[in-house]
């Protein structure tokens, strides 16, 4: 399901009621810029912005150019990205290098290259561009995000987005392009659930069994009954419905079967559970 959002480089007067603004008008994610300029992000901003449930994600840029300067400057720019991004307590989260400019694949790769050597891990990185900047990047896994614009993302007349793509950019009114409290904004349309959001609270959470669901005596029953035809539980030492540890085994085990063919050795299953939680 898509999710609407802006990005912007112009400051209003009020966070607060800035990213209230936002809220009312259905966007729900911001792209934001790490810099020391003017249209950098602010902690003030962050703030209002994580207040109002409105999601971040980063974009680095020097000047619209700076990706066709080779494989020296993405390494200097990736390196000061991370850095930022660290400060921010989002070590984690990708950084969108900017393409701002109708340009080739082959011609930013060098800097891409560079970027990816600091980065050490493709899912740090991401892009900003045209059709056939992102397409290429994607191609030669050089990038794990993408926001493309719909500037220079016309094939044969047609404006073409690449699937892969996280984030698709409108830069026109006429296309739904806002502007909010004064502030001219690009619109956002994000087609996938992770793009890339760093103020980490609000990225997406993997989907955990809630634990309180072995208080219902009906899905601890189910459950049981389930692996019982299955000929993986026998005996009547797992009757309790109320014991919380024996439920919850009986919910996981009985999941794991609904993913998986033929016998299942609940042994092999609790221990692969075990690890993959522990700290």
């Amino acid at each position: 399901m898509s999710r609407r959002g802006v990005d912007y480089s112009s400051r209003p007067h009020d966070w607060a009621a800035f990213a209230r603004a936002l809220k009312a008008a259905g966007y729900s994610f911001v792209g934001r810029y790490l810099s020391d300029r003017p249209k950098g992000i602010t902690r003030a901003e962050y703030n209002a912005l994580t207040a109002a449930g409105i999601a971040v994600y980063a974009y680095y840029e020097t000047t619209e150019a700076a990706a066709l300067e080779g494989y020296a400057r993405g390494v200097m720019h990736a390196r000061d990205a991370l850095l930022r991004m660290a400060a921010w307590g989002a070590d984690e989260a990708p950084v969108y290098f900017a393409v701002d400019t109708d340009t080739t694949g082959p011609r930013v790769e060098p800097y891409f290259r560079g970027v990816l050597s600091e980065a050490g891990d493709v899912q740090r990185v991401g892009a900003y561009g045209g059709y056939h900047v992102i397409r290429w990047l994607f191609d030669h896994e050089l990038i794990a995000y993408a926001v493309q614009t719909e500037a220079w993302s016309r094939v044969d007349g047609v404006l073409t987005f690449d699937p892969r793509a996280q984030i698709r950019q409108y830069t026109l009114p006429k296309h739904g392009a806002p502007t909010i409290m004064g502030v001219p904004c690009d619109l956002n349309i994000a087609t996938a659930e992770d793009f890339g959001q760093w103020n980490l609270d609000l990225r997406p959470k993997e989907d955990k069994m809630p634990i309180d669901v072995v208080h219902d005596p009906d899905a601890v029953r189910a459950a049981r009954e389930k692996l019982e035809a299955a000929g993986l539980l026998t005996g009547r030492d797992h009757r309790s419905e109320d014991a919380a540890s024996v439920g919850l085994l009986l919910i996981v085990a009985a999941r794991l079967l609904d993913r998986v063919g033929g016998q299942v050795n609940l042994e092999d299953y609790e221990l692969k559970l075990v690890r993959r939680t522990a700290p």
